[in-house]
């Protein structure tokens, strides 16, 4: 179940991160829709290594277990 919310958000992560980043190179560094995407993606870099550590964390085994 936690793995299925993970998939999901990281493809929801993934996708924000690709728009925001592919429309750089066509706006105007000064212009705020410049900063808009830049700090989307940002984001969905924080959110995607999130979800990661989660899922990480989620499939540890236990202490004295290996």
């Amino acid at each position: 179940m936690l793995a299925g919310l993970v998939r999901s958000g990281m493809r929801a992560g993934v996708l924000i991160l690709l728009l925001s980043v592919l429309t750089l190179p066509w706006l105007n560094p000064s212009s705020a829709e410049f900063w808009a995407s830049a700090f989307a993606a940002a984001l969905a870099v924080l959110f995607i290594g999130g979800l990661y550590v989660l899922l990480r964390m989620s499939h540890q085994s236990p202490p004295g277990k290996e």
